[in-house]
C-alpha cells in the first residue's frame, strides 16, 4: 500500500533536507523556492520531479507565489478547505545567520533578519487563497530575541 501524498509548498527550500523528511513522511512538495542557484539545482537533482526554482522570496508577492502554486500543482493546490481529511501547508527554513548564536560576525542591519517575516507573509497569502492546515517553520536559538 502506498503512502497518501499530502501536497506542500517548501519556501526557503535550500538543497531540500527538509523537504527530504517531509517527503519520507508521505508529504510531496508541488513547489520549493529558494534564492540560492545552487540550491535548487542540487535540490531537483535529489528530487526528479525538478519543483524547486530561484526566487528571491523578499520581492516575490503573495498573488505571484498563488500563480506559481497554481501552475505548478493546478489540479491538487497545497490547500483545499473541499479535502478537509488532507492536511495541506507551508514548510521553510528562512535563513537564520542574522539572529544565530553560531554567528561571530552579525551585523545590526543583516537584511536576513527580515526573510522570517517574508515567510510569514507569504504564508498568510498561501493561507487567505488555499485555507492551509499548517505551516512548518524552522527555527533556531536566538529567533525569539532577534531584532528585524
Amino acid at each position: 500500500m502506498s503512502k497518501l501524498q499530502v501536497p506542500i509548498v517548501s519556501l526557503f527550500c535550500g538543497p531540500g533536507g527538509m523537504d527530504l523528511g517531509f517527503r519520507q513522511e508521505g508529504f510531496r512538495p508541488v513547489l520549493a523556492l529558494d534564492d540560492s542557484q545552487a540550491a535548487v539545482v542540487t535540490y531537483n537533482c535529489n528530487d526528479s520531479r525538478e519543483v524547486a526554482s530561484k526566487r528571491d522570496l523578499s520581492e516575490l508577492s503573495g498573488p505571484e507565489l498563488v500563480a506559481l502554486v497554481r501552475a505548478a500543482s493546478p489540479h491538487q493546490p497545497p490547500a483545499c478547505a473541499s479535502h478537509a481529511d488532507r492536511s495541506r501547508g507551508v514548510i521553510g527554513g528562512p535563513p537564520c545567520q542574522s539572529f544565530s548564536p553560531g554567528n561571530r560576525q552579525k551585523t545590526r542591519h543583516d537584511p536576513r533578519g527580515r526573510l522570517g517575516l517574508d515567510f510569514a507573509r507569504l504564508v498568510q497569502a498561501l493561507n487567505e487563497e488555499f485555507q492551509s492546515d499548517f505551516f512548518v517553520f524552522e527555527n533556531v536559538a536566538g529567533r525569539r530575541t532577534a531584532k528585524p
